[in-house]
Order: structure tokens, then C-alpha cells, then sequence
């Protein structure tokens, strides 16, 4: 927790604090973090914080998941040393200046200010170990208590769930994506929850949920933890004393369902429910209408996200998909825009069966003409670079992870890699994460690091020009759109750059966003989806005076255009400001593109809802027109 403030944190937390955690877990946690300072205090422990910093909202800590279990959780985090080497302290370079603590003097909740001198790892573990040995002592004395309070907590949540709504969610089984639902369902059997199949249908507010509808419900000993996943949260408006917007210790909103892009009903009336539990799950396989032996083409819905991995498996192979722009029928089937065609070859059908036992889409296998109308893409595979900073960015990391997750091939690329040249060479695509400006351009300074690592992509901006000149393809990640825009000088601006938080301020929440119009980066993009907004930015075109590359910005994801809608879950200050701004854009830059998504889509590999605009970003340049291929070969010959 840095070097500078208090030398030990115990609980208990900030405010404000999460209304699905039980008081009996929050009066112990106070306990507990009241025995450590006592205990601290008697050993001539000084510099001993609580109630500062962490609050108790978050839902994603080992400190927090476990407290809508009815267990007890806390934590303790201790002031840093430079690794393992000792660190000396003058009393003027110890200060507060965070939630609860604003600076190093005598307060209730900082009662024995630390007068500075030499910090060793010793004293962390001196200062760790009484907190450890006060907590078994405590336990020791009180363990019966901690028990019952365990167990009377899962009986009141049963009870809770025979009286108050919700009184379960359901979940259709029918969802655009298969794979992704399950995953959901996955995690939560994982964390202790039931998860049911209805033996019957049942109707609701005029709705009838068909048998084998996904049921889970309120009535179960997790109760507050399952409410605290599907729930949409409101986190509570909280300002310092100047009326800046107070942070939260990490995001305001969470909600599973959105975030992962699955439609489900919360049941708000109590409905008789003939259900089964369902144990172990197994992920759904691939379904496919029709015989795939005979048919000679294979229709690819490309809503799911296996989708994504199934097509970017088939042209790894070289099999030839086309991904149409408006919506079609075959067989009486109707299909709406971004869906795919495969010819079935023996190639493609051996490619087939070595992706099918791994993903869930859902799949057409035809041999009847494909009514549709519109642009026709041929999908070709792109060389793709993520470009990895030497200053560790933990966005990249989850870049990483999602890409192997969706099995997007990629290579890792450094700043010499980029400085290098001649891009077009080796690369057709390069993926920014978000990381700011000044950390790309600048990255580590002299004497920070090994000299081999220190400085950034200064010096980049003619090869970035190069490269997307002759038809490649930049992408920009949140932060790293701003880089982009200064360094190519696009014509583009962010709408909320540099506003007070008093009037603007969306730290880690969903909103709701609108397709503008189908485009290849909306390929498989319902019309409203939910995307994670943390600090982000929010586009929009600038004067072309401004600019000094010859193009425009085409926007074609905006945040909601009804302010009064926009935030879906968590906290937003003034919607208004970024109601109907460009979330998703792109600037034609000579024969190549330049991609600005102006919030982490890949967020924490938590943001499986859209995970599409990412890889539609990354295959944008392999997008080629039908006619053009035509032309070309034509040209050619």
C-alpha cells in the first residue's frame, strides 16, 4: 500500500459498504481488526490505520467474495519496502492524503502516528505476526460464536428467500451464446451456488419459461452472494469535502449477467417451481441443423463467442469464410447480418472436426441457396502483434489472456520490435492496450531500470504512419487511443477529457451502448450491449484543422443516447456528457485503418460481452470485398 502513511491497515473497512453483506459479518470484522490494534498497540506497535482506504463494496477480493458466503474475511495490508532493502523516513515524508486519511496526525482511527526512522522487512513480519497471533487468539476465545453466526446467517438467507425478492433468476436456455452462458453458470456453481433446470414450464408477467429453462434460485444458503452476481448495483453518490467524487477502492459495478452479454429474468413474484438440480455441469457441444456429411456449405451464425474461435480456426487453416453484411435466409431459417459461409471442401471439413469438440456454437449445415443481399467479406487471417511495454502494464496481461482464451494466434512485440521498421513486413495488425500516452512514448527514465529497457516509442510516429499507409491495421485500447490520435493526427478528440469530476465521473460500471450501424467491427453486435466503462474516454470527431492525416473518424458503437439509461450498474456522474458519444470508431488512414475503442473490452477477461469488438477490431484489415477480390485477380491476369 506504497511507503509513505501508515505503517499496518486493519479492518475494519470504509465506507460505503455492500447491502448484501450480513451486519454479524460486519460487527466481527470490526472485532477482529479492534483485537489486532489492541494487541499492536500493546507491543509498542505505532502507525496503525482502520477504517481508511479499502472499502467493503467491491465484490471481487478473497477479503470480500467470501463475506456474502457468511464467513468472516478480512485483511491486513502493511507499508512496503523496497523489496527486501530497508528504507529510511524523515517525519515530513510520511503523509495520509486517501479516503479516511487525509494526513499523518493524531486521529481516532490513526491514534499512534509512526515518527519515521528506518522500515525493514522485519518490522512488516513483526508487525504481521501479532496481527496473526491476536486473530487465533481471538478465534480461540470466540470460535462457537463464529460458528453459529455461520450457520444462523445461511438459515436467515433460506427464510429471506421464502419472504423478499428476488426470488430466483431465470435463465433461457435458448441465449445467442451458449458457451458463454454456461461459463456464467460455471462460475457460479464453482462459488458454492445451485443451479437448476425446470422440470415444467412456468409463466410469469405473461411469459412462459419452457422446461429446461436454467433456474436459480433465491432460496439457497449463498443467497446474498448470488444477488450480489445478478443484481444490478447503485453504488451511493460519495464526494470529499472540496465536492470532487470520492473513488471507490476499485468499481462500483459488477453485474454478471451484463458483463457477459446473457439475457436473464429476475423472478420478483413467488412462482411455484418444479426444478432439478443440475450437477456436474458439462459445457453444451457444438449443435449443428442439418447432416454436415451432405451439405455443402456450413451457415455460422457469429453471435457466440465460439464463434469467434471457430472462424478464426478455419482461416488459420486457410478455408475460405465469408461474412456477409446484411441479413439473409436459408431454408426458411432467417439470418440476421455478420453471419458466415463456409464451403465445405474436405479441408474445411477436416478443420471442422478438429475445432467442433471444442466450442458450442450453433451451426447450419445446408445445401440450399442462401437468399441475402448487400456486401459479401472474404475473411483473411491477419499476423497480429500485441505490443507489450517494458513499463508492466496489467492490461496487456488481460489482453493476453483473452486472445489465448479465444485462441487468436499473436505475437508479443517490444518497443525495439516497433522501432525496427518495415512493420508491413512482418505484421497486418498491431494491438495496443491501454496504457497512456506518456507511458508508450516515454516508458521507463534513465536510472529507473537495465538500460536495455529504458525509453519508450518516441521516435515511432513516421513507422506507425508507414504501416498503416500501406494497409495495415492499429488498434487502440482505451488509454493507448490517445496515443494514437497524437502521434497519426486523426481527427478525433475525447469528450470528457479533463472534466472535473464534480461534473463527470464513471469509475468501473456498465453502461449501455447502441450499434449505429452495421460495419465490420459490429459483425455479430446486438443493437444494445453492455460495455465496462472505468475513467474512460468517450470519442467524438475534432475540426480538421486539428488534423494532419487526410481522413475522418467514423463512429459506429456510441454510448446510449438516453442519458436517463445510460448506467446500467455501478456510478456515473453527469450521463449527459457522454450520452450518444463515440465509444467504437475507426479512421481510414491511407489503405489501413486505425481502431479506437475508447473502453477496456477485454477488461479483467471479465467482459465476455464484448470481446467481439476486439476480435472484429483485430480481423478488420482481413475484411476484403467479394468485388474487389474479383477486380484484383482480374487486374492480375
Amino acid at each position: 500500500m506504497g511507503s509513505t502513511g501508515a505503517r499496518l491497515f486493519v479492518p475494519p473497512f470504509f465506507d460505503p459498504t455492500n447491502p448484501n453483506v450480513d451486519s454479524r459479518v460486519t460487527q466481527s470484522i470490526m472485532m477482529i481488526g479492534s483485537h489486532m490494534a489492541v494487541d499492536l498497540a500493546s507491543a509498542g506497535k505505532k502507525g496503525v490505520l482502520h477504517s481508511a482506504m479499502y472499502d467493503n463494496w467491491w465484490n471481487g477480493g478473497n477479503r470480500t467474495t467470501p463475506q456474502r458466503h457468511n464467513m468472516v474475511a478480512i485483511l491486513t495490508e502493511a507499508a512496503s519496502v523496497r523489496l527486501a532493502s530497508p528504507i529510511f523516513f524523515n517525519p515530513n515524508d510520511l503523509k495520509g492524503a486517501t479516503r479516511g486519511f487525509p494526513n499523518h496526525e493524531p486521529t481516532v482511527n490513526f491514534p499512534d502516528p509512526w515518527p519515521g526512522g528506518w522500515w525493514r522487512l522485519r518490522d512488516i513480519v513483526e508487525y504481521e505476526l501479532i496481527a496473526g497471533r491476536s486473530l487465533l487468539t481471538l478465534v480461540s476465545r470466540y470460535g462457537k460464536t463464529f460458528q453459529r453466526n455461520y450457520l444462523t446467517m445461511g438459515r436467515d438467507q433460506l427464510l429471506k428467500a421464502e419472504t423478499e425478492a428476488p426470488y430466483g433468476w431465470l435463465v433461457r436456455a435458448d441465449q445467442a451464446d451458449p458457451g458463454t452462458t454456461w461459463e456464467m453458470l460455471e462460475k457460479l456453481a464453482k462459488t458454492g451456488i445451485e443451479i437448476h433446470k425446470l422440470d415444467k414450464s412456468i409463466t410469469q408477467y405473461g411469459i412462459t419459461f419452457p422446461k429446461g429453462t436454467w433456474y436459480l434460485p433465491a432460496r439457497q444458503p449463498y443467497r446474498a452472494h448470488l444477488k450480489d452476481m445478478m443484481e444490478r448495483q447503485k453504488y451511493p453518490d460519495r464526494f470529499t469535502n472540496n465536492g470532487q467524487a470520492e473513488p471507490p477502492y476499485d468499481v462500483a459495478g459488477w453485474t454478471l449477467p451484463l458483463l457477459m452479454g446473457i439475457s436473464v429474468d429476475e423472478m420478483k413474484e413467488p412462482v411455484l417451481v418444479e426444478s432439478t438440480l443440475v450437477q456436474p455441469l458439462s459445457k453444451p457441444v457444438a449443435q449443428i441443423e442439418g447432416e454436415l456429411a451432405k451439405a455443402s456449405l456450413l451457415v455460422i451464425e457469429n453471435k457466440s463467442n465460439d464463434d469467434l474461435t471457430l472462424i478464426q480456426h478455419l482461416i488459420n487453416k486457410k478455408i475460405k469464410v465469408e461474412i456477409n453484411d446484411n441479413a439473409g435466409e436459408v431454408e426458411g431459417r432467417k439470418l440476421e447480418p455478420g453471419f458466415a459461409v463456409v464451403h465445405l471442401n474436405e479441408p474445411a471439413r477436416a478443420a471442422l472436426r478438429e475445432i467442433l469438440p471444442m466450442i458450442s456454437s450453433r451451426l447450419i449445415a445446408t445445401s440450399g441457396k442462401i437468399e441475402t443481399s448487400g456486401k459479401k467479406y472474404q475473411l483473411v487471417n491477419q499476423r497480429l502483434a500485441l505490443y507489450q511495454p517494458w513499463e508492466p502494464s496489467m492490461n496487456e496481461g488481460w489482453t493476453r489472456l483473452v486472445l489465448e482464451k479465444l485462441k487468436i494466434p499473436f505475437q508479443t512485440v517490444h518497443r525495439d520490435d516497433i522501432l525496427a521498421g518495415k512493420l508491413s513486413e512482418r505484421f497486418d495488425c498491431i494491438l495496443f492496450p491501454s496504457v497512456t500516452s506518456r507511458s508508450l512514448k516515454t516508458g521507463y527514465r534513465k536510472n529507473e531500470t537495465e538500460p536495455e529497457y529504458v525509453g519508450g516509442l518516441d521516435g515511432a510516429k513516421e513507422i506507425l504512419q508507414d504501416f498503416v499507409n500501406s494497409g495495415g491495421t492499429l488498434v487502440g485500447l482505451e488509454n493507448s487511443c490517445s496515443y494514437l490520435i497524437q502521434e497519426l493526427g486523426l481527427p478525433v478528440e475525447d469528450g470528457v477529457a479533463g472534466m472535473n469530476s464534480k461534473d463527470f465521473y464513471g469509475p468501473g460500471s456498465i453502461l449501455e451502448a447502441e450499434r449505429l450501424l452495421q460495419h465490420p467491427l459490429t459483425f455479430g453486435l446486438a443493437s444494445k450491449t453492455s460495455i465496462y466503462f472505468d475513467r474512460s474516454l468517450a470519442l467524438k470527431s475534432a475540426a480538421k484543422a486539428n488534423a494532419t492525416t487526410n481522413t475522418s473518424f467514423t463512429s459506429v458503437v456510441s454510448y446510449g443516447k438516453d442519458s436517463a439509461r445510460l448506467l446500467q450498474s455501478g456510478w456515473l456522474l453527469g450521463p449527459d456528457k457522454i450520452a450518444g458519444l463515440s465509444a467504437v470508431g475507426e479512421c481510414q488512414v491511407g489503405s489501413g485503418y486505425v481502431v479506437l475503442i475508447a473502453f477496456p473490452a477485454q477488461n479483467r477477461a471479465q467482459t465476455n460481452a464484448t470481446f467481439r469488438i476486439l476480435v472484429n477490431s483485430i480481423w478488420r484489415g482481413g475484411m476484403k470485398l467479394e468485388q474487389s477480390l474479383v477486380s484484383t485477380r482480374a487486374k492480375a491476369e
